[in-house]
C-alpha cells in the first residue's frame, strides 16, 4: 500500500512498509504542519512522515488506529475500535523519543470526523448512537469529554462534517445516509437506498464544494448534497463497471474506511505567529501580535511610504503576513480587508 498525492496525476510519495509488514495500516491524516501520519490497526504503531514522504519516526503508542484525523490545534485523533476508545496525540510532544496519548472511552467506534470548532464526531460500527467529543478549542470543556450524544441514529460507520457543520454518516446495515443538520441531534435527515447497485455504504468524505461523497462496499461512489430541506443525490458512479472488475458479490472489495476528510480551514499569520480563523477567533491576540511587529518595525523591514496612504504617512513597515490553510475549519470569505495602524499619523 502506498502514500499517494495527486495534482492532476497520481504520484507515489512513499510506502506503508515502515508501519510493519502485515500490521494493517488504516488511518491516514495530515497535521497542521503538513506532515503525514499513518496508524496501524493490528498493532499500536504510528508513523510520521514529512510532506514529501520521508519517514520521521514510528512509535508504539499503546493505541490501535482505525480512523484518524487532525485538528488545527496541533492534535491528531484516532478511533481505536479494538480497545473501545478515542486516542489523542499532541504533535508538540510526540517525537522519536516518546508519544504520550490521552484517551476517551467510547465503545464500537469506527468513523471519525471533525467540525468547524475542532470537535470530534464518532460513528459506531457495532452499536447505535453518534458522539461529539470536545476538541482543543478552549470552550471551557475538558478536551476529550463527550459533549453530545445522538441516540436516535442507527449504526454509523463512516462520518464526516461539512463546512456548514452538518454531520454526515453512513448506515452500513441499512443502506442509508444520514445527516445531522448543524450538529443538532434533533434535526436528522436521511437518504435511503444510497447504494442501489450493491448497498453497504461505508466511507464518507466532504469535497471543496461542500458535497458529501459516500463510498459503498463494492465500489459504488455516491455524491450527495443538502439543499436546505432534503438530501439530494448529485452523482452515482460504479467504479467496477469502469474497471471491469466483476459484478454483484464478485465485484472488487474496494470501499473506503478512511473517512472524515473535508475542506481545510484557514489561519491568519503575522510573521511566524498564526491565529486560526474560526467562529471564535481571538482578535485581541492577533491585534497585539500585529502591534508588536509594527512597533519599531520589529520583525519587519523598514520601507519608504508610497502614495497609497491617505493621509500621507512618513514611516512605514513591511510586515510579513499570510493567510494559511490548516486542517480543521469550514469555508471563510474575506471582504473589504483593510489593515491600518496608527491612522492618525
Amino acid at each position: 500500500t502506498q502514500l499517494i498525492r495527486t495534482n492532476g496525476n497520481f504520484e507515489c510519495k512513499g510506502t506503508y512498509s515502515d508501519i510493519g509488514g502485515g500490521s494493517g495500516p488504516r488511518g491516514v491524516t495530515f497535521d497542521v504542519e503538513g506532515n503525514i501520519w499513518v496508524g496501524a490497526y493490528s498493532t499500536d504503531r504510528v508513523c510520521k512522515y514529512q510532506p514529501d514522504g520521508t519517514l520521521l519516526f514510528c512509535r508504539n503508542i499503546g493505541c490501535r488506529t482505525y480512523g484518524m484525523i487532525a485538528d488545527s490545534y496541533g492534535n491528531v485523533w484516532t478511533s481505536d475500535i479494538v480497545n473501545n476508545r478515542v486516542c489523542r496525540i499532541d504533535i508538540s510532544n510526540c517525537h522519536v523519543g516518546s508519544c504520550p496519548i490521552s484517551t476517551t472511552a467510547v465503545g464500537d467506534i469506527y468513523g471519525i470526523g471533525m467540525d468547524n470548532e475542532g470537535d470530534i464526531w464518532i460513528g459506531r460500527h457495532g452499536s447505535a448512537e453518534v458522539y461529539e467529543i470536545d476538541g482543543g478549542d478552549s470552550d471551557g470543556n475538558p478536551i476529550g469529554s463527550i459533549t453530545e450524544s445522538c441516540g436516535a441514529l442507527p449504526v454509523i460507520t463512516g462520518i464526516a462534517v461539512d463546512g456548514d457543520n452538518n454531520v454526515w454518516g453512513s448506515n452500513h446495515n441499512g443502506d442509508t445516509a444520514y445527516m445531522i443538520e448543524g450538529g443538532d441531534c434533533t434535526k436528522i435527515h436521511s437518504f435511503a437506498n444510497v447504494c442501489p447497485l450493491r448497498n453497504l455504504p461505508h466511507g464518507v468524505a466532504i469535497d471543496g464544494d461542500n458535497n458529501a461523497w459516500v463510498v459503498c462496499r463494492r465500489g459504488e461512489v455516491i455524491k450527495l448534497k443538502f439543499d436546505g430541506v432534503n438530501i439530494v443525490k448529485i452523482l452515482d458512479r460504479d467504479l467496477n463497471t469502469a474497471c471491469n472488475s466483476g459484478t454483484g458479490s464478485s465485484a472488487s472489495y474496494n470501499y473506503s474506511d478512511m473517512t472524515g476528510f473535508r475542506t481545510a480551514g484557514l489561519s491568519l499569520c503575522v510573521g511566524a505567529t498564526c491565529f486560526p480563523i474560526s467562529t471564535n477567533i481571538a482578535l485581541s491576540g492577533f491585534e497585539k501580535e500585529l502591534q508588536a511587529a509594527l512597533a519599531g518595525c520589529s520583525g519587519g523591514v523598514p520601507v519608504a511610504c508610497d502614495a497609497r496612504f491617505s493621509p500621507p504617512h512618513t514611516n512605514c513597515c513591511d510586515v510579513p503576513m499570510e493567510i494559511k490553510a490548516v486542517l480543521g475549519g469550514g469555508q471563510y470569505d474575506l471582504y473589504n480587508l483593510n489593515i491600518k495602524y496608527n491612522p492618525s499619523e
